[in-house]
């Protein structure tokens, strides 16, 4: 009499595991080192923005496998989360994100993704573009007549290339004709206003402005001439001699 109660044949049991085992390897096989897709080389952005990077991994990740790590480094120093930084990975996508840019947060920023296979980086230059800030001038300055007055105009910081006015009592001295004994010498960062032989007519308000594509800035100081009135009376005097 045959039992109705069958045991599983070992031969079975030995091909199930084998196919496991094919299974197995065949996905292990599909599973390739990381590819990333390039980033751009070079980006520009404002103080004060966002800066987004998304670190995309076209291969190396098999849909049953969470196998891939990815790193943040700026400048070569890893980069820890922080209330302006943040990380964030799902699948086989990374995305960095750095708030309220200013001009410390340039750098090289790269990603490295890897697996059991191998890895892949890519990376940017960060360039931060600022606005222009001139050093302070003093509000009122008093001079001699006959006497040689110097103003420094400096940006302490600004994106270049920058570009700057001089201006007395509101007219552009570099386009206007009556301004014919004062010098304007303009550097990449700095510009220097000159004028020899003070008279009278000199004294007034004197501006220096800069400009760049991503802002503005403007510093001003009164000038005085002291002894106009003793030079007046001795001019005066000496008509009155003659």
């Amino acid at each position: 009499m045959v039992s109705s109660t069958s045991k599983t044949s070992p031969y079975l049991l030995k091909f199930l595991d084998f196919k496991w085992l094919i299974a197995f390897f065949r996905l292990h096989q599909n599973e390739e080192s990381p590819k990333i897709l390039p980033f751009y080389k070079e980006i520009r952005q404002p103080e004060g923005s966002s800066f987004s990077l998304t670190c995309n991994a076209i291969r190396g990740s098999s849909p049953s496998s969470d196998s891939l790590k990815f790193i943040w480094h700026r400048n070569s120093n890893e980069i820890i989360e922080s209330s302006r930084h943040n990380i964030e990975t799902k699948g086989s996508l990374s995305y960095f994100t750095l708030s309220r840019l200013t001009s410390d947060d340039w750098g090289n920023y790269s990603c490295i993704v890897f697996n059991r296979n191998g890895f892949d980086s890519q990376w940017t230059i960060l360039r931060v573009d600022e606005s222009p800030e001139l050093s302070k001038f003093h509000p009122f300055l008093s001079q001699s007549i006959g006497s040689s007055f110097t103003l420094f105009c400096s940006s302490m910081k600004g994106s270049k290339p920058l570009e700057f006015v001089w201006n007395k009592n509101g007219l552009n001295i570099k386009n206007s004709i009556i301004f014919d004994r004062y010098q304007i010498d303009s550097k990449p960062s700095y510009s220097l206003l000159s004028i020899h032989s003070l008279q009278p007519n000199d004294s007034g308000n004197y501006s220096c402005s800069v400009t760049n594509p991503f802002g503005y800035d403007l510093q001003w100081s009164l000038l005085e001439i002291k002894g106009y009135l003793s030079h007046k009376i001795s001019s005066i005097l000496l008509r009155i001699n003659f």
